[in-house]
């Protein structure tokens, strides 16, 4: 069973078990992580506090660092076993910003452990 930290809203937090079955089928183009390490920085205070955009509930954790487990189908640059670092931003492509390589300023913008499921578990499924 994967074990989470969970933001339920601004200011409260509670432990989460997910099945196990999740987080070893990723989806298309998605690998799973088993987590080794995570960091704490500011932006998980202010989502914490409620003074960013993250969405609740969420797993924070945006920095981590672990071992590919699971690969979905259609993924070719990892392997299981892989040792990784994440790089939480996530654009696009589409949009303007992203055509203009600013993807930065993506109009879709998401990021693992703000909008989508992070780092502070055993496991964080990963595009």
């Amino acid at each position: 069973m994967m074990k989470a930290c969970q933001i339920i809203e601004p200011g409260i937090i509670r432990e989460i078990i997910l099945g196990k079955q999740i987080m070893l089928n990723p989806p298309q183009g998605w690998i799973t992580i088993r987590i080794n390490a995570s960091g704490i920085c500011g932006t998980d205070l202010h989502i914490f506090l409620g003074e960013y955009l993250g969405d609740y509930p969420i797993i924070p954790g945006h920095e981590f660092s672990g071992d590919v487990v699971a690969i979905g189908d259609k993924v070719d640059r990892f392997q299981i076993g892989d040792r990784v670092a994440v790089e939480p931003n996530l654009s696009c492509g589409i949009c303007d910003a992203c055509l203009h390589n600013r993807q930065h300023f993506c109009e879709n913008w998401q990021a693992i452990g703000v909008t989508k499921p992070g780092g502070m578990a055993t496991d964080c499924v990963y595009y």
